[in-house]
């Protein structure tokens, strides 16, 4: 795989300098689940939003260009239509037959999530451009979650001339044009994204590639960022390894790496250190989300949880009550979709 990088030439990448000039704990924190990609969008058609989870799996498998989930056999089919995504995940892949194509399946997840793209109606957008207008000539401070595999968020501040910060990133595929401090924001991928890619030479063929619980790429030398998205398919197709972790339950990406290991503690670490959190279109699934839960069972920050649905506000309320946190005091409900409160966000963020 190569000699890893040493400290001294990893602080002279781009990458690297653009990672010191961040702010390492910032006020407003904002988390996106994904409710708010599907709903960042009130004038777009159906399909040019990500689906919900619900809905994922009849959007891949009816999808002509992704092979390895529109050509599934019956049983598995059935599977997905009788369980949630995570559940049939979960069943599946103690498949040794389900497994021979989970590679090629995390490569097309990838192709299929870059296909998004944001319009100037989008949400995402106009919280770039507020946020890009208060990033000039001021404090404000201000950083990402997002748990989606999506590029919205990351197009939308690109669009309105602020660059994206990823830890651990080593590469982009592009020229990176001279940033003013002010032009720059943290995005941060627990999760990972559509992205983000760990260059290989050694998987060749057009044979199947499998990587069990355990697999492990002992490499820091950081990933891939691919910036522009047509990119995104040429990586697939040289079978770079997509740094995306599973939809089911344990989250766990496809190769446990240290990307994604680092994009998990800095999650905590801005959750645990921020003044306000505002979460989005995350559904509270704290019994199997807990390396993200955990911090914010601990963080100080006040909370604002966006969500229209009253089970998905039930279910917050018992986490905070469970955990100490009490209303209007440690968090507060706002029980509109992500369009309604966006005028909320804006002023709880200083971005009016």
């Amino acid at each position: 795989m190569g000699k890893l990088y040493d400290k001294n030439e990893i602080k002279d990448l781009p990458a690297y300098k653009l990672q010191a000039l961040i702010p390492q704990t910032v006020d407003h924190l904002f988390f996106f689940g994904a409710g708010a990609s599907y709903g960042s969008d009130g004038q777009a058609e159906k399909g040019e939003l990500p689906p919900l989870g619900k809905d994922l799996f009849q959007a891949l498998h009816t999808d002509s260009t992704l092979e390895s989930w529109n050509k599934l056999p019956d049983a598995v089919v059935q599977s997905f239509n009788s369980s949630t995504f995570e559940e049939a995940m979960d069943f599946l892949d103690e498949s040794k037959d389900w497994a021979k194509k989970s590679f090629k399946r995390d490569l097309d997840l990838s192709r299929f999530f870059s296909k998004f793209h944001p319009q100037q109606s989008n949400l995402y957008w106009k919280l770039a451009q507020s946020i890009s207008r208060r990033l000039k000539g001021t404090d404000w401070t201000g950083a990402i979650i997002t748990i989606n595999y999506d590029r919205l968020i990351e197009e939308s501040f690109m669009l309105n001339s602020v660059f994206t910060v990823v830890n651990g990133v080593t590469f982009f595929d592009d020229a990176i044009p001279h940033l003013n401090d002010n032009q720059l924001i943290e995005v941060c991928y627990p999760h990972g994204a559509c992205q983000f890619f760990l260059g290989q030479n050694w998987f060749t063929g057009s044979g199947n590639i499998v990587f069990g619980k355990e697999a492990k790429m002992l490499q820091k030398g950081g990933v891939n960022h691919i910036l522009k998205y047509q990119n995104i398919p040429k990586a697939c197709e040289l079978k770079q390894i997509p740094m995306i972790c599973r939809y089911q339950s344990s989250k766990r990406p496809s190769v446990n790496n240290y990307f994604i290991d680092v994009q998990q503690a800095r999650c905590t670490e801005l959750i645990i250190s921020s003044e306000k959190i505002t979460i989005v279109g995350v559904l509270c699934s704290h019994k199997t989300d807990r390396h993200i839960w955990e911090a914010l069972e601990k963080t100080l920050a006040f909370l604002t949880y966006v969500e229209p649905g009253k089970e998905s506000q039930e279910s917050f309320h018992k986490w905070a009550k469970a955990n100490n946190k009490k209303e209007d005091i440690n968090f507060q409900i706002i029980p509109k979709t992500f369009k309604d409160a966006f005028p909320d966000i804006r002023k709880i963020n200083e971005l009016e």
